[in-house]
């Protein structure tokens, strides 16, 4: 017999647990909502009035007034004039001319960057609707109502705001365990916006957070970096973290600063290159100390005080230094072969994101511990299937590590002479060692026929002789016994 339906009921409730009351939201004082055109208008390249601009971004400065709560009751009126409609309904006249002239190039875009449809990407086709609200007209801080329409377990859930981006609320992992019964696929929320980004770069443009139901303190496992897009084009990483707002990711150590290293070279032109950088820090130099000897001249118009004489540009003289004569050599360069512009340009700071304070970082390879994901590497590509074991580069490791192991019995002491050296002696011992097999079993060969020979030449007579009686010797005066076919000792 199977369960009844009573008993199912009850065996759902005590899977479930008891299920919490609803959270009452409550606020220190009333939630304050307001019209006000967003801080960021207009888009970027696009160019509006620039008086209807400043009217509009007037109603910052009159709505930037310190609100006191004990003070809201008394505050109580029904003038329209200090909400700044007319500024408002300015805005949307603007962005109702921007949507016009660029809804069809937004929709062409969407379908080339995402090929399906998932929630918190741009509405299209039978999902777009007219009058839906594109991304300019939301702004951090906004506060909107809105519908849940999707619950995802590792990205959150996303409320329709009457815009074509779904509104995106991270919530992930155990989270949910606290807000499951708080948060229902159909509900009317209230959210606030956190933040508006990049939609061709980040996965989800619209971030939010409940503001009713009020669970915003339920939740703990934060998203460290909203999710982003990597597109074919995005080869410099650098570059895609700073577009991302993200620090830089530290690289391991080299060990190795090639900087500190001499340069070693036999070539005759690094000489003359380094000369030529000398030559151009020293006129740089003098042109920052004494600017008035370069006033209303170029650094690439510069030109010789004398001719230059190619052959007589080395001189040998001998100069003082701290009561010690020493020899002296001056080069003379010519202003031609410099490229001043160049060396001023390599003296003036950075001006990438780096030189804020956000330099490259080396960490040691503990650091990182095991394990780290690597692009580069081929064990972290969709289609690695490992290398096989017999193949030829793995046999090649094998076989290293067991000669290197069979020196002296531990896999810490290499040997000395180079892997290729030492399979050749070992070519060469095991042919040897073959050939020295080969003469001893010709040896062997040799002794069997000669044990063959002596075999050969053995007198089978001296048997013969044994049943000679007449020629059997005298012993005590006796004759020995003879051999017959009955037995050695004959009565």
């Amino acid at each position: 017999m199977g369960l009844t339906e009573d008993e199912w009921y009850r065996k759902q409730f005590e899977i479930k647990g008891e299920i919490p009351e609803k959270l009452e939201t409550i606020w220190a004082g009333p939630l304050v909502l307001r019209h006000v055109p967003p801080r960021d208008w207009p888009p970027r390249g696009w160019e509006v009035d620039r008086k209807e601009l400043e009217f509009i971004r007037e109603a910052h400065k009159l709505l930037s007034v310190r609100v006191v709560v004990e003070e809201l009751d008394s505050m109580e009126t029904t003038d329209t004039e200090g909400m700044c409609l007319d500024r408002y309904k300015m805005f949307l006249k603007q962005y109702n001319e921007w949507v016009a002239a660029n809804k069809d190039r937004l929709e062409e875009e969407s379908y080339k960057q995402d090929q399906d449809y998932y929630p918190g990407r741009r509405k299209r086709g039978k999902d777009y609707k007219e009058g839906m609200y594109e991304l300019p007209f939301y702004y951090p801080g906004q506060i909107c109502a809105g519908i849940v329409t999707t619950i995802h377990l590792y990205q959150g859930a996303f409320v329709d705001i009457g815009g074509v981006h779904d509104g995106w609320v991270p919530i992930r992992g155990n989270d949910w365990y606290w807000i499951r019964h708080h948060i229902k696929v159909g509900m009317h929320v209230f959210v606030e916006i956190l933040a508006k980004r990049d939609p061709y770069r980040f996965r989800f443009p619209i971030e939010m957070r409940f503001v009713w139901p009020n669970i915003d303190h339920l939740i703990f496992n934060r998203f460290e970096f909203p999710p982003i897009f990597h597109r074919d084009e995005d080869t410099n990483p650098d570059e895609l973290r700073r577009d991302c707002r993200r620090p830089p990711v530290p690289r391991k150590d080299p060990g190795a600063k090639p900087e500190e290293e001499p340069l070693l070279s036999n070539h005759p032109y690094v000489e003359k290159l380094w000369q030529i950088h000398v030559a151009e820090q020293m006129i740089l130099d003098d042109w920052e100390t004494s600017p008035e000897k370069y006033k209303g001249k170029k650094l690439s118009e510069l030109t010789d005080d004398e001719d230059f004489d190619e052959q007589n540009s080395v001189e040998y003289t001998t100069a003082h230094y701290k009561k010690t004569l020493l020899p002296k050599i001056i080069m003379k360069q010519s202003v031609k072969e410099l490229d001043l512009e160049a060396a001023l340009a390599e003296r003036e700071p950075p001006s990438s994101w780096f030189a804020i304070g956000r330099t490259r970082e080396y960490k040691p390879a503990s650091y990182f511990g095991k394990d780290q994901y690597d692009p580069d590497n081929p064990l972290y590509r969709y289609d690695y299937w490992g290398e096989p074991k017999n193949s030829e580069k793995s046999k090649q490791e094998r076989m290293t590590d067991a000669h290197n192991k069979s020196i002296v019995g531990k896999g810490t002491v290499w040997y000395e002479m180079s892997y290729e050296d030492a399979i050749k002696q070992r070519m060469q011992r095991e042919s040897r060692s073959k050939g020295m097999k080969q003469r001893e079993d010709e040896d062997s060969d040799g002794d069997h026929r000669n044990d063959e020979d002596e075999d050969d030449d053995f007198d089978y007579s001296i048997l013969s002789d044994l049943n000679d009686i007449s020629n059997q010797p005298l012993v005590n005066g006796t004759k020995s016994p003879g051999l017959s076919d009955e037995g050695m000792f004959e009565s």
